[in-house]
């Protein structure tokens, strides 16, 4: 009486000795030949003796498994550089933004804290670029720099995977707080900026400067406190729609006083007197003039400045 192939092994020919399924097939009850009974893909069959596609083993992790009836796992099924592989893959996954993935890695290994990377199917640690300075980069995976700019008021120093780099750094070597004389602006990059002419800050730590006030002057960048306004001048206070600046006091007025801040400040010329503007005190009038209040010439023109009775009003 004939007997069935029994399961896990083949029968190739009648009366013959049954065989072990070969390593990377399966042989249900009654298998002649095997061949067409491969581990599917994403699978593969270590054993001799299998007995049903359940038994095949789940590609190791690291691997690919492309193909039917993989035997065993070799440097060709190795998953490669720049890709993933987690348990069970048909194929490789390109590594995300923000990780790496070495030659056989079953999942990515995220960049750690100080670094960052922005384009994917990267594989070697030197890909994990260092945050660069005036940046933040304060978790692992870190994917675009850009999109972490160190906090207002703070410089961020360069980064790198041997130390935190907060948006709000304290320790020396990783930043601080803004100098005086600068800002630091999130939104404009983070980095120390000179405070802009007619602007000063004198203030660590400082996420936009102060308007100068009326009566003082900053016509320099990066000033940590404004300066007088000088004799004969005025000073109009910065805003969003006036210009600090030096203004001589107008041709007919003087500038008696220091830190003026309009131009009403500025004081008319006295009797007998004469005013150009830009003056601290007035001049006397040229002789043979009269000068009234508010004059801006030393010699005015009209005949009835000058001194004498050119009209012969007297007789």
């Amino acid at each position: 009486m004939c007997i069935r192939c029994p399961a896990g092994f083949k029968c190739p020919t009648p009366f013959a000795v049954a065989e072990p399924c070969p390593a990377g097939l399966y042989c249900p009850k009654g298998t002649a030949d095997p061949a067409t009974n491969k581990c599917g893909v994403g699978t593969y069959g270590p054993f001799e003796g299998l007995r049903y596609l359940s038994e095949c083993s789940a590609c190791k992790e690291g691997y690919i498994c492309a193909t039917e009836g993989i035997a065993a796992l070799t440097t060709a099924e190795k998953c490669p550089a720049g890709k993933y592989c987690p348990k069970g893959s048909s194929s490789a996954i390109s590594c995300p933004t923000g990780a790496i993935c070495p030659a056989g890695s079953p999942y990515p290994q995220l960049c750690p804290v100080g670094t960052y990377n922005d384009l994917p199917d990267k594989s070697a640690p030197a890909e994990c670029l260092m945050c660069l300075q005036h940046k933040a980069c304060p978790s692992r995976g870190m994917t675009s720099v850009l999109a972490q700019n160190c906090a207002d008021g703070f410089t961020c120093a360069v980064g790198g995977p041997a130390k935190v780099v907060s948006a709000t750094p304290t320790a020396a070597q990783e930043g601080g707080l803004c100098p005086v004389g600068k800002f630091c602006s999130r939104v404009l990059g983070g980095g120390p900026t000179d405070c802009p002419v007619g602007t000063y800050n004198p203030n660590e730590g400082a996420g936009a400067c102060i308007f100068c006030p009326p009566g003082q002057l900053c016509e320099t960048t990066g000033m940590q406190v404004p300066l007088e306004c000088p004799l004969g001048y005025y000073c109009p206070g910065q805003s969003a729609v006036v210009v600090n600046a030096k203004i001589p006091c107008p041709a007919g007025t003087y500038g008696a006083i220091k830190n003026a801040g309009v131009v009403t400040e500025c004081t008319p010329c006295t009797v007998g007197n004469w005013c150009a503007g830009v003056a601290a005190v007035p001049a006397p009038c040229t002789a043979g003039y009269f000068c009234p209040i508010g004059q801006a010439s030393a010699t005015p023109g009209s005949s009835e400045y000058i001194m004498g009775d050119p009209l012969n009003i007297g007789g």
